[in-house]
């Protein structure tokens, strides 16, 4: 994962189990005075534990007052449709 200029997070074609313990970490840093956006459009595969990730990511976000948005690619977007949870991300 890395940072964009704007802050969004830019994450990579295939997230596997042992990112997430570094991206749990990062989000532990991020002050959320504003939204917080996830750029999944370049990413393919993801570990399910991911998908926890970003529950938590979107939770701790809305608590501190701002919201998480999401990016997807086409196969992430059907993923998230699979898993009956694109419209608990959606704006």
């Amino acid at each position: 994962m890395t940072l964009s200029q704007n802050g969004s997070w830019i994450f990579p074609e295939k997230i596997e189990i042992n990112d997430i313990h570094h991206y749990s970490e990062q989000l532990s840093r991020v002050r959320f005075d504003n939204n917080i956006f996830f750029d999944l459009s370049n990413t393919h595969t993801i570990h399910s534990s991911f998908v926890g990730f970003l529950i938590i990511a979107k939770n701790e976000a809305e608590r501190k007052g701002g919201e998480l948005k999401l990016e997807l690619s086409d196969e992430m977007n059907k993923l998230f449709s699979l898993l009956n949870i694109g419209d608990y991300f959606k704006d």
